[in-house]
């Protein structure tokens, strides 16, 4: 992607839905001082400019605050750029402090080592002018920088088949129910009515924060979404600093912070939420069984116990009451 090529805005013929609307971007930057250049300028260089963009700081000790900085004095543009620092918080912090500074009438994010394809918010903006009942628009992506990964996010996922060609999803609160891992919040663009009932995020969240957000507005509205890829997520292999690198995508501590996400969305008082019990339930119980198994192989056996019982409590199955007995 030519991300440092800016193109010239073409005048677009949208519908007057869109034109008339104002788009804010948040961009989280933790320690992005090689990255975070390109980001800026896949936003630059949108057919459809956002109203402004919130860059937030989460007290990065390498130069991205330098880097950031000189690039909005070199870029002068009709969308306003703003650096906000703040002390190391977290993701979920900095997108709080992004979003309470947003005047836009739509949020989308993006990621400070992603970036957006020139025709991203375009794509969206028309396809959400078109079905008046989603709020809420993402789409594909795809992954550069790792060979290895030659296919696109919604294949990998097998939304291609799943969705075919349909771009609604009617109450995805159902299908999020299910698996709630898929869609990249850089994809994501939510009407500010939607964000309100969501933000602040949880500040202790650390990870899956994402997951989190993205299950929790699709309580709020139907989707829409974009089967070309709009987004090139960076997947280089040997870089891994950042605002939610620092735990393996299979560690104790992610477990636990999804378990205790799913057992707060068990909390929410809605129809919604009831009409998902259940499927919450087999999740958490899947999820903790995992966690016995970590503690389970560390000779951790009370911790494992207790796990293991949680697990069968949720979801009564014989196996996880056998391994719950024999811990």
């Amino acid at each position: 992607m030519n991300s440092h090529i800016k193109p010239s805005h073409p005048k677009l013929d949208l519908p007057a839905a869109c034109s008339d609307s104002t788009i804010s971007v948040i961009i989280p930057v933790y320690n992005r001082e090689d990255t975070i250049e390109a980001c800026l300028d896949s936003i630059a260089c949108q057919s459809l400019p956002p109203f402004e963009v919130l860059i937030v700081d989460d007290g990065s000790d390498d130069a991205s605050a330098s880097v950031i900085g000189d690039w909005i004095e070199k870029n002068e543009s009709a969308t306003k750029y703003r650096l906000i620092h703040q002390d190391n918080q977290g993701k979920s912090a900095a997108l709080n402090t992004g979003f309470a500074a947003t005047e836009g009438d739509w949020i989308a994010f993006n990621d400070s080592d992603d970036f957006w394809l020139p025709n991203k918010l375009e794509v969206q903006m028309n396809l959400l002018s078109q079905y008046a009942n989603a709020k809420v628009c993402f789409s594909d992506s795809r992954f550069i920088n790792d060979p290895s990964l030659t296919r696109t996010n919604f294949q990998i996922r097998g939304f291609d088949k799943e969705l075919h060609q349909s771009e609604v999803i009617e109450a995805p609160y159902l299908s999020l129910a299910k698996n709630p891992n898929g869609i990249f919040m850089q994809s994501l663009i939510a009407h500010r009515d939607c964000a309100n009932q969501v933000f602040p995020l949880n500040p202790e969240l650390r990870v899956a924060q994402d997951i989190d957000l993205i299950f929790r507005l699709s309580l709020t509205t139907d989707f829409c979404l974009s089967h070309e890829p709009l987004v090139e997520i960076d997947r280089t292999p040997e870089r891994n600093i950042g605002l939610t690198k620092q735990h393996d995508m299979k560690s104790l501590y992610r477990l636990q912070t999804k378990e205790a996400i799913i057992s707060r969305w068990m909390q929410i008082e809605s129809p919604k939420t009831k009409e998902i019990n259940k499927q919450l339930k087999t999740n958490l119980s899947i999820v903790q069984k995992i966690i016995a198994g970590h503690f389970a192989q560390r000779g951790e056996r009370t911790e494992a116990r207790n796990y293991f019982k949680k697990s069968y409590l949720n979801r009564r199955r014989l196996v996880t009451l056998a391994r719950w007995i024999l811990a």
